[in-house]
């Protein structure tokens, strides 16, 4: 109540000043608790805005974290191709040679000028074939165990010298095939 509506109720007898007291203490205690609502809705949203602004600073560093991760892995896969890079420059011999050595490159059959020295290493697997600005190099079988633990799909074809244990029920294991195969 206002207080000249207070006073006219009080003038005229309707109330008496208990029931204005408690009623001026009723207006107080409503005005402070209206106070501390609108105090704890500020703390609320205060609180809610620390949140949100923790949970971007987190998704941020989570982001640049990935980011740093995805740098670091392209960083490093260049380094890897440069070193293979450097290895075939320093081992490569150039194929020289009238005899046609066949190998197959993402299921074609490619072909490499060799004399019979390289075809015998070839096959014997002391020779690989790489690729090297667009044309084909070989490398000694050192060199290409360098780069299978780099960048393994770099070496076009390797003969394997390493021989399995023939199947005791095989029955073609008596014929032996020839490693310099001409195809």
């Amino acid at each position: 109540m206002s207080g000249s509506l207070r006073d006219q109720l009080l003038k005229q007898g309707l109330v008496n000043k208990k029931q204005v007291q408690q009623a001026q203490k009723a207006d107080k205690r409503k005005a402070r608790d209206n106070r501390k609502s609108e105090k704890v809705g500020e703390e609320v949203a205060v609180d809610e805005a620390r949140l949100q602004a923790q949970q971007a600073r987190e998704q941020k560093k989570l982001r640049d974290r990935e980011a740093n991760l995805k740098r670091e892995e392209q960083r490093k896969e260049k380094e890897l191709v440069a070193q293979v890079k450097q290895i075939i420059e320093r081992n490569a011999i150039q194929p020289a040679g009238e005899i046609d050595y066949n190998f197959v490159v993402a299921g074609k059959i490619k072909k490499i000028g060799v004399d019979a020295m390289q075809q015998k290493a070839l096959s014997g697997g002391r020779l690989a074939i790489v690729e090297l600005a667009d044309r084909f190099v070989l490398i000694p079988v050192g060199a290409a165990d360098k780069i299978a633990q780099r960048l393994p799909e770099t070496i076009l074809s390797q003969s394997d010298n390493n021989q399995e244990e023939p199947d005791p029920d095989d029955p073609y294991a008596d014929f032996q095939i020839p490693d310099d195969l001409m195809w």
